[in-house]
């Protein structure tokens, strides 16, 4: 499995957690919209930074990713 097979999954998933939050940040007179798209934030931060955890080349990088 290479670097990349790993990654785009996750960078998928991070744009669409990105654009569900902003989505559900619109209709935040809802129950519950404002946290939802507070965790639909964080699961696209967490996507991204793994995504590029696992792109990252060197071990400095991978550390600060992590």
């Amino acid at each position: 499995m290479t670097n990349l097979e790993l990654s785009v999954p996750m960078l998928i998933a991070a744009m669409v957690a990105a654009v569900l939050s902003i989505a559900v940040l619109l209709r935040r007179d809802a129950p519950g919209a404002l946290w939802a798209s507070v965790l639909l934030g964080a699961i696209a931060l967490w996507s991204g930074g793994y995504a590029y955890e696992v792109l990252a080349p060197e071990l400095s990088r991978k550390i600060v990713a992590a």
